[in-house]
């Protein structure tokens, strides 16, 4: 396993755990404090283009992007597809 798949899969996982986190958030919860997210900025564009997790916000610094499994809008309602 290459260690994109080893950090994707751990995203995954949290995101699952802990639906509605910024980048910068999931990058302290793997990697500890200070941890810079482009260490994982990769292997999460790699879930999001898959499908496996989703976004919300506009990606700013005042509103960042918040990751989301692909079946929860974060709202609580389902994802519909197309």
């Amino acid at each position: 396993m290459s260690r994109a798949q080893t950090v994707g899969t751990r995203l995954s996982d949290q995101i699952r755990r802990a639906p509605g986190q910024t980048a910068a958030e999931l990058a302290v919860t793997l990697f500890g404090p200070g941890a810079p997210t482009s260490r994982i900025q990769f292997p999460l564009e790699i879930l999001v283009r898959r499908g496996k997790v989703c976004r919300r916000d506009r990606g700013g610094r005042t509103t960042p992007y918040r990751y989301f499994p692909a079946q929860d809008r974060g709202d609580g309602a389902p994802l519909r597809r197309g």
